[in-house]
């Protein structure tokens, strides 16, 4: 019977260490290491976040410069839209360029007005003679001219004595705000 009671009393013991041990295995320790790989996911993922983060914060001067001119852009822009035709403004201007260039054989007709939604525009046919060095120049000074201009089609061709010179033949756009829109 001693010997009945001394295993009972030890079955029991293993037991209780079985069942102290499951409980301290479920209850204390998976959950701890399960929260501590959370940890080390969400410390990895936080890190990820930071490296990001900083590379964009590097990238913001930059983007904050090209904001800059890109509202230099647009106010520029802007300001090159006349607030009416100017066409004989605009013509006079052109008239000037090529006599600066000597450019012969000057002709220069605009067309009618071409609606748009915000911004109208005049078509203008622009021909000319003179010298390869002399058209470039004319390209130039029309880049740097004070009004928006947009070149549509441009057509070059040697004259037929071939003696150097280039006949061109240019249609571009010149823009202006209607008075119905300045108000918008």
């Amino acid at each position: 019977m001693i010997m009945y009671f001394w295993q009972r009393q030890q079955l029991t013991i293993v037991i209780i260490a079985i069942v102290v041990t499951a409980w301290f295995l479920f209850v204390a320790y998976l959950p701890l290491r399960q929260g501590e790989r959370m940890t080390v996911e969400a410390i990895q993922v936080q890190h990820t976040h930071s490296l990001r983060a900083g590379t964009e914060v590097g990238q913001l001067p930059r983007l904050r410069t090209r904001l800059e001119q890109l509202e230099m852009a647009f106010t520029d822009y802007e300001a090159r839209v006349p607030l009416n035709t100017q066409l004989g403004l605009f013509l006079q201007q052109i008239a000037d360029v090529m006599n600066t260039y000597h450019l012969k054989d000057q002709f220069i007709e605009p067309g009618t007005a071409v609606n748009t939604n915000r911004l109208n525009c005049i078509p203008v046919n622009i021909k000319c003679t003179g010298k390869l060095r002399q058209i470039f120049g004319f390209f130039k000074s029309l880049e740097g001219l004070d009004r928006a201009v947009r070149v549509e089609r441009l057509q070059l061709s040697n004259d037929r004595e071939l003696t150097g010179e280039v006949k061109m033949h240019i249609r571009l756009y010149i823009y202006y705000m209607p008075a119905s829109k300045q108000a918008i």
